[in-house]
């Protein structure tokens, strides 16, 4: 029997072919916490069937595909050859099917390969790269503004809040221009890797802005919520769930 969660409320029990049902029916997603006797927690959908007999009554979670079987480049889960579409070098299940021929329709750019989350090293060496870039173009345009004003004569005691705020603002449009037009910054560039939303499509410019300030909440709770991508099945930190975005591999 499984119990699982919806709106912060415990359900169930329910039998497997119920919960089955209500996965089918979008009901309990991938990472919709689940409990099970035998389980030692509250895990997301997505792991808590790939342990124990879960993985022989939901074959199709699994994310390591067996002979014969593909993995839908749409929501990860394994399914038989014989059960999805093929377009191009990318496999689509039935349920993933009408959302991704809508998208081809429309000409949104997506995901043909199953998404490759990044995890807390690869995270950590990008922002540690965007930092130093981050501080070079903040110090340069600070120095041109002060200069700039007191080669006029200005004297005013608020000048270095302004070129301080003034440097924020030139590496905030500096990153939010790569990472609309690249999806990733110059440190995601170099270790290869990108933001896009949860279905692999490209960020616009108002998650890329939102992201970056929802980047200040992770940092503010003593960075947790960046230490957030060690645990989360989808390598999310917490500025990647307000903003519903993953970082992924561009390799």
């Amino acid at each position: 029997m499984w119990f699982y969660s919806e709106n912060g409320e415990q359900k169930g029990p329910v039998s497997n072919s119920d919960f089955e049902a209500l996965r089918s029916q979008g009901v309990i997603r991938p990472d919709t916490l689940v409990w099970r006797e035998g389980q030692a927690g509250w895990l997301p959908c997505s792991t808590a069937v790939q342990t124990g007999a879960a993985v022989e009554i939901f074959p199709d979670l699994r994310k390591v595909p067996g002979a014969g079987e593909v993995q839908c480049s749409q929501c990860g889960r394994v399914f038989p050859e014989t059960e999805v579409i093929r377009y191009g070098q990318a496999s689509v299940c039935a349920e993933c099917k009408p959302t991704f021929v809508q998208k081809l329709k429309e000409g949104v750019a997506i995901q043909t390969t199953p998404m490759e989350y990044v995890g807390f090293g690869a995270r950590f060496a990008a922002k540690f790269l965007d930092g130093i870039v981050g501080f070079i173009i903040s110090w340069v345009t600070g120095f041109l503004v002060g200069y700039g004003y007191t080669s006029s004569g200005g004297t005013s005691p608020l000048m270095p809040f302004f070129a301080s705020v003034t440097g924020f603002v030139v590496v905030l449009a500096f990153d939010t221009v790569l990472l609309v037009k690249f999806g990733a910054t110059l440190g995601k560039m170099a270790v290869k890797i990108k933001v896009v939303r949860s279905d692999g499509s490209p960020i616009g410019l108002g998650t890329a802005i939102g992201r970056r300030f929802a980047e200040i909440v992770s940092g503010l709770i003593i960075y947790i919520g960046y230490f957030m991508v060690l645990w989360d099945p989808e390598c999310r930190a917490l500025h990647d769930r307000i903003c519903d975005t993953r970082v992924i591999s561009k390799k």
